[in-house]
């Protein structure tokens, strides 16, 4: 079970503060990455979440507390910020994973069924978007935007099979992915504007002495303005993890 998780994202000029910098070499490039975020969990001996402590650059923090009861599970977040909170409410099946939301901040269509073994077999998020799942691997997802200008965004993702995927931290949402993931596009279908719109992230994965990944690296290319400009852009994820 993963026991804590550390965000480093590229430096840039909007980052209030600049924590733990380090440089990362993507083959000849060198890349600067400070923490934007540090996660803690706590499981029971089940395996599944009791609390989720999160801290963010800018001094900014939440923590998440999941309770489990016959049928469902109650997520409680709270802004230590602020001083505000939110709460879900989702139904769980007899497996105790997630089939839809009953309670929620904000309306949704989240419906989900899966495998004897845990993996998804349908999903429909909490856009109301149904995502095409092919042997436990989500493989496609389309957002839609309205509008002069806009239009459809197929995301197509793609996996290392020989891999097993990054153990779940929240288990009711199921073991999916199966496999890592090594990548994944964005294809504009009705931009309008001159010249190709695409936008890639590629994976990679440092791995510690007995196969867990214990870094993931995602670097963003964008051909076209659809995110903002994240050409080059630069994700770390570490993982650490209680003891098997």
């Amino acid at each position: 079970m993963i026991a804590t998780k550390t965000t480093k994202e590229s430096v840039s000029s909007y980052q209030q503060s600049q924590l733990d910098l380090e440089t990362v070499t993507i083959g000849n490039e060198s890349v600067q990455v400070s923490t934007t975020q540090k996660s803690v969990y706590s499981y029971d001996t089940k395996g599944r979440i009791l609390t989720e402590y999160n801290a963010y650059s800018g001094a900014k923090y939440d923590s998440v507390l999941y309770k489990y009861t016959a049928g469902a599970v109650t997520i409680r977040t709270i802004n230590l910020t602020d001083k505000t909170f939110q709460t879900e409410v989702l139904k769980l099946n007899k497996q105790g994973l997630a089939e839809k939301l009953i309670n929620g901040p904000f309306p949704t269509s989240y419906n989900a069924s899966y495998d004897q073994d845990g993996y998804l077999t349908s999903l429909t998020d909490y856009y109301g978007v149904p995502e095409k799942i092919e042997n436990g691997n989500v493989i496609q997802w389309v957002f839609t935007l309205e509008g002069p200008g806009t239009g459809d965004f197929p995301y197509i993702y793609s996996y290392d099979l020989t891999k097993p995927g990054l153990p779940p931290i929240k288990l009711f949402y199921g073991k999916s992915p199966r496999n890592l993931r090594t990548k994944y596009t964005v294809q504009q279908t009705d931009y309008k504007q001159t010249g190709p719109v695409k936008y890639t992230v590629t994976y990679t994965y440092v791995f510690d002495d007995i196969g867990r990944v214990k870094r993931q690296i995602e670097e963003e290319k964008d051909s076209g303005y659809i995110f903002g400009g994240n050409d080059g852009k630069v994700t770390v994820t570490d993982f650490t993890y209680l003891c098997p």
